[in-house]
């Protein structure tokens, strides 16, 4: 089996995302898992169109590829083709969702097969990952939802975390929320192939090698360098009201840079206030130009009337 699995080329590919889903005062999706499911939904249809970057060259549908090593995969969206973003007044929006991350994905194929079946396999695996990921959410929200632990936390805590969030109705939500995806991580398996499966925030990789070699009778390297983890620890999934709508609603991929090593949230927050106190100086030296000018218009006036009357 090593032999046939040793035939196969990878695809590898990296995809970032960052989407920001409107909360509408009339729509009937409330809950934040329904919220979700329907901008992953629209997103998978945008995805589907995406053109494909391998090995940072426009892809050609048919070409077909030589053994050996790992070919890398971008996808390209349309600009500003967000299709569950639409024309309203800020009345009909009473919060906006910001979910945001990235999906590390591999897809096999051999040397007959044209790329284009590798990348429709990447496209649909992404998809599934997120959608597989909300459902683990799910999953455990539902295991929590009569915990006497999770009820104290929702009523006495400001700040709202973890899969409860899920089941809150975001119109009459008004505390900050936050809350982090499971993570994918890779296990070296036969011939450069990985098993993968999901990890919680609290969790750690043993216990996901303990499960494998509980569920598949495997044993795994007890080295750590060997498993992959390509997916760092994404900001929080969040819903905040201390925010201006512009803020939360600008990318922060649009935002101005910054050189220090914070994560991307507070970069973005960090160089939104430096911003605001930027301004104070330019406006206080035009202030003292204006008042300037005005002294010197009435002093000239002056001057010119002792003058006119002697």
């Amino acid at each position: 089996m090593g032999k046939i699995l040793s035939t196969r080329q990878a695809f590898r590919c990296t995809y970032d995302f960052d989407l920001r889903l409107p909360i509408y005062q009339c729509s009937s999706s409330k809950r934040l898992v329904d919220i979700l499911h329907h901008g992953i939904s629209i997103h998978a249809k945008e995805l589907k169109g995406a053109k494909a970057l391998i090995d940072g060259k426009l892809a050609n549908e048919d070409e077909q590829f030589d053994l050996g090593g790992v070919h890398d995969v971008e996808f390209l969206l349309p600009f500003m083709e967000e299709k569950y973003l639409e024309v309203c007044s800020q009345k009909e929006i009473t919060g906006l969702l910001v979910f945001s991350g990235s999906v590390c994905s591999y897809a096999y194929s051999n040397s007959k097969e044209p790329s284009s079946q590798a990348l429709a396999d990447i496209k649909e695996d992404i998809i599934k990952s997120l959608r597989s990921r909300l459902d683990i959410m799910c999953d455990e929200a539902d295991r929590k939802s009569d915990s006497k632990e999770d009820r104290t936390e929702e009523s006495n805590n400001q700040i709202l975390s973890g899969s409860a969030v899920l089941q809150l109705d975001l119109q009459l939500q008004r505390k900050h929320c936050s809350m982090s995806f499971p993570r994918r991580v890779f296990l070296p398996w036969l011939a450069d192939i990985f098993l993968c499966d999901y990890i919680q925030p609290s969790e750690s990789v043993e216990v996901l090698m303990d499960h494998f070699a509980e569920l598949m009778s495997l044993e795994f390297p007890s080295i750590s360098s060997k498993i992959l983890e390509p997916e760092a620890e994404a900001p929080a999934l969040v819903l905040s009201t201390t925010k201006s709508f512009q803020e939360v609603s600008t990318p922060y991929a649009l935002l101005p840079k910054s050189d220090d090593s914070l994560s991307n949230q507070n970069k973005a927050a960090t160089i939104l206030r430096s911003d605001q106190k930027s301004t104070n100086p330019a406006g206080f030296d035009f202030m003292i130009a204006v008042l300037v000018l005005v002294v010197s218009v009435v002093v000239g006036f002056v001057v010119f009337f002792v003058r006119s009357s002697s």
